[in-house]
């Protein structure tokens, strides 16, 4: 069976669906919500969250503040890779 890929969403999107439909959590530090809410105010990311290099792939940053290019990783594919070089 081929392997399809889901949608790329834009970080705002998710964002918006996780507050919609009460998938926030602003108590746990390393919750995908939490860290996708820094990434989206702050242009920058939590070394510490194990789902920023996945939402960095995956995910088109239509941040507030400009994406920082000193981060710990930089994705090599994904919407975002051209924004780095």
């Amino acid at each position: 069976m081929p392997k399809t890929k889901e949608p790329t969403l834009k970080l705002s999107t998710f964002l918006n669906l996780m507050e919609k439909n009460e998938g926030k959590c602003n108590h746990a530090s390393k919750n995908v919500y939490v860290q996708g809410k820094i990434m989206y105010e702050t242009g920058s990311w939590n070394t510490e969250c194990n789902y920023s290099k996945e939402m960095l792939e995956n995910m088109i940053f239509d941040t507030k503040k400009p994406m920082s290019k000193d981060l710990p990783f930089i994705p090599k594919k994904g919407p975002n890779a051209d924004y780095f070089k």
